[in-house]
């Protein structure tokens, strides 16, 4: 998940024009690898997705929380999946 952030990071740095490069140039001819459009797509696609996991968890009882994650390590499936199927 870091790494996707850190991707739409770089990405919205170089769409505002404060780019990392050494002279700080700001150019929006200037390239930065990691925000290739498929790139970003899928951070931005994993970010969201992570998002609505955390919400769905957030809003759990204790008691559901437990019983999903009893799910998850006594079933051996994954939890992101159960967390999914909510």
């Amino acid at each position: 998940m870091k790494q996707q952030i850190e991707i739409v990071k770089a990405h919205q740095a170089w769409r505002t024009h404060k780019c990392e490069c050494a002279g700080g140039c700001g150019k929006t001819e200037c390239k930065m690898p990691d925000t290739a459009p498929t790139l970003l797509t899928a951070a931005i696609d994993d970010v969201l997705k992570a998002a609505e996991r955390y919400e769905k968890i957030r809003k759990l009882s204790p008691r559901e929380f437990s019983d999903l994650w009893m799910k998850n390590v006594m079933g051996g499936d994954f939890f992101d999946d159960l967390v999914d199927a909510l």
